[in-house]
């Protein structure tokens, strides 16, 4: 039985071996339906949730406490898939990808929590050279990340994402988003004001045709059309 210094070094050998072993293999290609994704996770990157969309940029929000990053990257969008599908079934088309998501997303953290233990036991063999003192170290370090990504769960926030941060090309979304509206209104705008002149252009040539029929017969009211700039 070991004492607590051994303990604590099996401990922090496990957590090392598994951090560098999800750090490595952590990625993973899914598919939701007609979209391809990568998925990667890492450790000691503020608890963020980053959405890359190459060659566009980063969009990411500190979505939950603990020390992980978790990474989606856009790979593909097969076109002639989502045509079929929105073709099949238009209305049950985005509860259907994101049923598939959750579910690859299950079978991705398995993976990472069997990383976790095959990293720190292979570390802890080479360290130790026995498998039971190596087992130990697998097992700290699928707990430490059990611990992880389990907290992560527990705190993740998705509205994070309504003040997400942007790099690259993406960062003029906000200013493009900003641009559209004062466009919108500013065409509000120009159609109330081209509805007034085009009322008083047709005023003006209805009181034009009257100049120089001085003999002409006035009933009712006269308008008098001023214009000017």
């Amino acid at each position: 039985m070991p004492n607590a210094s051994g303990a604590l070094k099996f401990i922090l050998v496990g957590i090392l071996g598994a951090a560098v072993l999800v750090s490595l293999l952590s990625s993973q290609d899914i598919n939701a339906r007609a979209i391809d994704l990568t998925l990667s996770t890492s450790l000691l990157r503020g608890g963020y949730t980053e959405l890359a969309i190459p060659p566009l940029g980063t969009i990411r929000a500190k979505t939950h406490l603990f020390p992980l990053r978790f990474r989606i990257a856009l790979k593909d969008i097969n076109l002639d898939r989502l045509k079929a599908l929105v073709s099949q079934q238009p209305k049950s088309i985005f509860p259907e990808i994101e049923a598939s998501f959750r579910s690859q997303i299950l079978v991705y953290v398995l993976r990472l929590l069997f990383l976790a233990l095959l990293g720190g036991f292979v570390l802890g063999y080479l360290l130790f050279r026995r498998p039971s003192q190596a087992l130990l170290s697998g097992l700290a370090g699928l707990l430490i990340f059990a611990l992880l990504i389990g907290g992560a769960m527990l705190t993740y926030n998705e509205k994070a994402f309504q003040e997400p941060e942007f790099t690259g090309v993406v960062e003029a979304a906000p200013w493009l988003l900003g641009v559209a509206e004062e466009a919108l209104l500013a065409v509000e705008s120009l159609d109330d004001t081209l509805r007034v002149v085009a009322a008083n252009l047709t005023l003006m040539f209805e009181s034009l045709s009257l100049v120089g029929a001085e003999n002409a017969p006035v009933e009712g009211e006269l308008k008098i059309l001023h214009v000017s700039d």
